[in-house]
């Protein structure tokens, strides 16, 4: 069950690369076409996509596949002079077409293709971390990093009857602009020992902090800030940093947790819910620091990524329609 969609916009999301592949997994698009038994999508909807954690596939020769670089069948859907060109997350939303599974799709009921497709990854697995931490507004809770993860979790903080958001980053713009979002207090860590500044004034540290950066200076500044024997640090998306971790961190019953894409193995529940708090404006995402490109600067940006560090601005939409 499987339909043809034509992508018109999507989101970069830095990741894990496994060549050979047509990279990334947000996005929106139209349905083309729809193939046997696709049931609840119609052609000429307005989808977005929904990724989707795969486990591992193990063709008959031994080589391991993951991240559905696969399809159910063991195939791919692309080539290139007859090579096999592997998926990502079975979506490849670089591609201007993609052939999805009807699973990994959502129609949206609105023509904001462009804004509504960096909901997919980072902005939900934010969004969502508060419910799964159990936010309540007798929490005092901090935010590490605010991009678009970090900004996110402020939301849904915030929407949770949270009254202590304290926000913290290097970039004083940031934490100006997090004030819209809801941030409380901000901790410019280019002028505080954050540790040393929130031990100071927040006693025992943090009831819950979230770490959205994923850099590992950052990840060892949350677990420190982060109530020792009460307190929650949730990991928002950071699965490939390795950090110090001893049993004394931990010892004394602080709880460390991660989440990915809403918590969940599969993102559809969290993406409607990301989606229904942009409509009745409780997520105003329209705030978010956007840069617009065409697809044929991607290569430019993914290259200006690697050689001077992280953007100041919160998310890339890349356009696929060049004339637009």
């Amino acid at each position: 069950m499987q339909d043809f969609v034509r992508k018109d916009y999507f989101g970069k999301t830095d990741n894990n690369l496994h060549f050979p592949v047509i990279l990334d997994h947000e996005g929106t698009g139209i349905v083309e076409s729809l193939g046997p038994d696709v049931e609840g999508i119609s052609v000429g909807d307005y989808v977005m996509f929904c990724p989707v954690y795969f486990p591992s596939y193990v063709r008959q020769d031994g080589e391991e596949f993951s991240n559905g670089q696969l399809m159910n069948d063991g195939t791919s859907r692309f080539s290139f002079d007859g090579k096999e060109i592997f998926h990502f997350y079975r979506l490849s939303t670089f591609s201007e077409y993609v052939v999805v599974n009807v699973a990994a799709v959502l129609q949206i009921f609105n023509d904001s293709l462009d804004i509504v497709s960096i909901l997919g990854c980072d902005v939900t697995s934010g969004y969502k971390a508060p419910e799964l931490c159990g936010v309540t507004n007798a929490h005092t809770v901090a935010v590490f990093g605010l991009g678009a993860i970090g900004l996110s979790t402020v939301t849904a903080c915030r929407a949770r009857g949270a009254t202590r958001i304290v926000g913290v980053d290097i970039c004083a713009e940031r934490l100006l602009r997090a004030e819209k979002f809801g941030i409380t207090q901000a901790i410019d860590i280019s002028q505080h020992d954050v540790v040393a500044h929130v031990h100071s004034h927040y006693g025992n540290g943090f009831d819950l902090c979230f770490e959205s950066t994923g850099v590992q200076n950052s990840i060892v500044r949350a677990i420190q800030c982060t109530n020792s024997t009460t307190g929650t640090l949730c990991l928002i998306g950071n699965k490939n940093t390795n950090i110090p971790l001893t049993i004394k961190d931990i010892g004394s019953g602080m709880i460390l947790r991660g989440n990915v894409i809403g918590g969940s193995s599969h993102s559809r529940q969290s993406l409607i819910e990301c989606l229904q708090g942009y409509e009745s404006s409780v997520f105003p995402i329209n705030d978010f620091d956007v840069r617009n490109i065409n697809i044929d600067d991607i290569n430019r940006w993914i290259n200006r990524t690697i050689t001077i560090g992280p953007f100041r601005m919160d998310r890339i939409l890349v356009n696929m329609n060049q004339d637009e």
